[in-house]
């Protein structure tokens, strides 16, 4: 199996293991339910591909945390495109255990955790799991929430250097109007390649704005 997102090209390595993953992902979405029924036939080009798109986005050795993974989207495919570079982290968090336990199994399956790159699964709700994760460099997330809800859950690790990248569709515009009543944000969308209607939002410098700044 082989993919192309905006131009680039995944390593045999990193190719055979989505090969691994899409196959479980077949294998156990029949028991619990990982992705919707109607978009199985998307896996390849909605789903991975709108993960491999981050690849551009990644520095060396991150230490990523990817907030509510459901089926890995995209944190297990953010791990494999690390573990090809050979060093970093992915921890991800996940409040259902059952799919706590497919992400372990196809961490297992594509031997993910190596010496100098390791992958972390966290079952529990993120408010309280996150302060369990690494100290991330990285924050991802994927059809979690809106702006304002992810900020909340992760309203004091976006500074300094750390950054987040939010997948968010048409209506992008608009959740950054509604955050921006209550918080403060440097951002830059950058166009999905796989629905030019949605975007990749890189959000840095997150701080919550005082009371009287919200009344005004």
């Amino acid at each position: 199996m082989t993919f192309r997102t905006s131009g680039l090209d995944v390593s045999r390595e990193t190719s055979e293991r989505l090969a691994i993953y899409f196959d479980l992902l077949l294998q156990w979405n029949k028991r619990i339910n990982l992705i919707g029924r109607g978009t199985i036939a998307d896996i390849r080009d909605r789903h991975m591909a709108d993960s491999l798109q981050l690849r551009p986005f990644l520095r060396a050795r991150e230490e990523a945390v990817d907030l509510g993974s459901g089926a890995g989207f995209p944190g297990v495919v953010i791990a494999m495109m690390l573990a090809e570079q050979g060093g970093g982290s992915v921890t991800m968090i996940e409040a259902t255990a059952k799919k706590c336990a497919f992400l372990r199994e196809v961490v297992r399956q594509t031997d993910l955790n190596s010496t100098d790159f390791s992958v972390t699964i966290l079952n529990g709700r993120i408010e309280q799991a996150f302060l369990n994760a690494r100290v991330a460099t990285l924050i991802t997330a994927r059809a979690l929430a809106s702006l304002d809800m992810l900020f909340e859950m992760c309203a004091d690790a976006i500074t300094g250097e750390t950054r987040a990248l939010f997948h968010k569709g048409e209506r992008f515009q608009e959740e950054i109007s509604a955050a921006q009543k209550r918080w403060r944000f440097e951002h830059e969308a950058h166009r999905s390649a796989v629905n030019q209607q949605s975007v990749i939002l890189e959000i840095t410098q997150l701080r919550r704005r005082s009371m009287d700044e919200q009344a005004t």
